[in-house]
């Protein structure tokens, strides 16, 4: 009777891997130690991705938006037409619930760096408690006092100082990400999902009801 040849056991396993593809990673690790085959990532951008950001950011610069609102020397209460110009803006998020807003506040040169840097947030404060009055959460609300730092057009006349004194509102895309913290944080509110909103991962560019005209 001829001998028969056996074969190992995990010369077999090894094998079947090989011809499968290498089948079960995990497996093999916790059976027969780091013998398994390497497992190759491949990072690919979704294309659906950088076609909804063009998307957004071509139709953001159709979308009625005011860029600024102005204030009296040493004030930080808004005026009725920058309130007006305000209500605009609280118009088109409530409208379009995926986009975002940056408060950018600022001052003029008079008084000290002290005061102008509490002023820019009374002034921050002011513009972006309204818009939460008006249903906008404040984790969409990303906030930024600058004091006088970023003066527009310098600071030696009347009507350089006028233009600093302002804010600025910045709508923010779905994709736009900045190193400010948000109105929720800066109160220490606990945020809630809006359940009104599309996922930045969502495939779909806006909910159905509120594309983008």
């Amino acid at each position: 009777m001829a001998a028969v040849k056996t074969i190992p056991l995990l010369a077999v396993m090894l094998l079947i891997a090989m011809i499968s593809g290498c089948a079960s990673n995990q497996d093999l690790m916790a059976e027969y130690g780091p013998l398994s085959c390497p497992v190759e990532t491949v990072v690919v951008e979704s294309e659906v991705a950088v076609e909804r950001d063009a998307y957004f950011r071509y139709n953001m610069d159709k979308l009625d938006w005011r860029q600024s609102v102005y204030f009296a020397s040493g004030q930080s209460r808004l005026r009725g037409p920058d309130e007006t110009q305000v209500a605009v803006n609280i118009k088109t998020l409530n409208r379009y619930p995926i986009f975002n807003v940056l408060i950018k506040g600022f001052t003029d040169s008079v008084g000290s760096t002290e005061f102008n840097a509490k002023l820019s947030m009374r002034r921050v404060l002011s513009v972006s408690e309204l818009l939460k009055e008006k249903g906008i959460q404040g984790a969409r609300i990303y906030i930024s006092a600058l004091g006088e730092q970023a003066p527009l057009n310098g600071d030696l006349t009347a009507a350089d100082r006028a233009v600093n004194r302002r804010v600025d509102m910045v709508l923010l895309g779905p994709n736009e990400t900045d190193d400010f913290e948000t109105l929720a944080e800066f109160l220490g509110e606990t945020v809630t999902p809006d359940v009104n909103a599309t996922s930045v991962g969502s495939a779909s560019a806006a909910p159905a009801n509120n594309q983008l005209q």
